[in-house]
């Protein structure tokens, strides 16, 4: 800003001076999200700038945008409408045929895992 630097008497004494505004950056912020849902991954975090420099202010940072490490901890496999996928199995089939031709006996049946949990 301009200003005056003394008034007496309703007289300007002294001169207009030259005032100096360096720029001003705000704290690191998140932008966007972790570049993944489970595990380590990254975030980009960037300064925003409060202040532009002006009349021969020192001048912004070079660096207004960084990368820095991010840990998802939640691994539990999604659909695709975000919800955990549960260890999904076939329906039951006969796998031999029944041990007796008349009367009560047994026979063994088993069933495939389909989609297997993720731990």
């Amino acid at each position: 800003d301009y200003g005056l630097l003394n008034v007496y008497g309703g007289q300007l004494i002294g001169e207009f001076c030259h005032v100096a505004v360096d720029c001003q950056v705000g704290d690191w912020e998140d932008e966007g999200q972790c570049n993944v849902t489970c595990g380590n991954g990254y975030q980009l975090q960037r300064r925003p700038i409060l202040v532009e420099p002006q009349r021969g202010g020192l001048l912004r940072p070079p660096n207004l945008q960084r990368t820095v490490p991010c840990v998802e901890t939640d691994c539990s496999p999604i659909d695709a409408d975000g919800l955990p996928v549960d260890c999904e199995v076939s329906d039951w089939q006969d796998s031999t045929s029944c041990s007796v031709t008349c009367g009560k006996g047994t026979k063994e049946q088993e069933r495939s895992v389909i989609t297997s949990p993720v731990y």
